[in-house]
């Protein structure tokens, strides 16, 4: 498994069951549709890391609107909840990404 291989089986728009039937899989929550966003996140000024995600999608479940990030991790560098934090503040700063 390498990050390229997931980003090509799940994270293009024309394979969206694909990505759908994974997050219901690992959701346990039927996803009525999905949509994949561009990956990379906006920078606010020049000295802003640019950030790639894997994959960034929004899921439409019967309850709500969702925008999610999903990453392959292949090596435990024990860094997840700080890069969560990371993606998930840059995302609630520019509510477009």
């Amino acid at each position: 498994m390498n990050d390229f291989a997931f980003k090509k089986l799940f994270g293009e728009q024309r394979d969206k069951d694909l990505l759908q039937n994974f997050l219901e899989a690992v959701l346990s929550e039927r996803i009525v549709d999905v949509t994949v966003k561009e990956e990379k996140l906006s920078r606010e000024t020049i000295a802003d890391k640019l950030s790639i995600l894997d994959i960034k999608a929004q899921i439409q479940t019967e309850k709500q609107t969702a925008k999610i990030n999903i990453e392959v991790q292949l090596l435990n560098r024990y860094n997840m909840i700080p890069r969560t934090l990371f993606y998930w503040a840059k995302r609630q700063r520019r509510p477009s990404d």
